[in-house]
């Protein structure tokens, strides 16, 4: 999943998340309010009755965790299906570049294969662990799957524009990669390079 893809659904689901707590706020504070305010008028002691620790709303609560169950529940299906996707692409991808196919599916180790096929360093899959950092981390974590979306479109002979696409859409650029006629042309095109060199002299 791309960061542009991740992000996206990371703000769905915070934002989801403050639905629900929003929802819950609302209606259990007008709900509150209304008992306080008769309770004052009545002129009973609120906080000591035991209407003060029953004062939610049953059916605020039962909408918010609804929307928020809901709203979790479809980011979990989005998130597999574009793994899954991505997972088969790059089956297809690793097969074309005379990888084994099945290191596709392997946390970690797939990411090692990409990185390999693209002409990087596997060990450059460590500037991930910087997106802890903030603003400083996301930045070297952007910057590096823009180089490796690069590479890997060199790789197969394509131009920048593949590029972006590999890095804003990358489950639809992978599986044209995969599964379409782009053949595996070495590491970020080295060896396309050095064969027209060599027809050049």
């Amino acid at each position: 999943v791309t960061f542009f893809i991740q992000w996206f659904l990371e703000i769905l689901y915070v934002l989801s998340f403050f639905v629900f707590l929003l929802t819950f706020l609302k209606k259990s504070v007008k709900y509150n309010y209304i008992k306080i305010k008769g309770g004052f008028i009545m002129g009973s002691n609120y906080y000591t009755s035991s209407s003060y620790y029953s004062n939610y709303d049953p059916d605020a609560i039962a909408a918010a965790t609804t929307v928020f169950a809901g709203a979790l529940v479809v980011y979990s299906i989005i998130v597999l299906a574009i793994a899954i996707v991505q997972i088969i692409a790059m089956w297809k991808i690793f097969t074309k570049a005379g990888e084994k196919g099945w290191k596709a599916i392997i946390p970690i180790y797939n990411a090692v294969i990409l990185f390999k096929i693209s002409g990087l360093s596997p060990w450059l899959i460590l500037v991930y662990l910087a997106v802890i950092i903030p603003f400083v981390g996301w930045i070297a974590g952007i910057a590096l799957t823009a180089v490796l979306c690069y590479k890997l479109a060199k790789s197969f002979g394509k131009d920048a524009g593949w590029a972006v696409g590999l890095y804003f859409l990358a489950p639809i650029f992978y599986m044209i990669l995969g599964f379409g006629k782009s053949e595996y042309v070495g590491p970020a095109g080295e060896t396309a390079t050095v064969e027209a060199t060599a027809d050049a002299e």
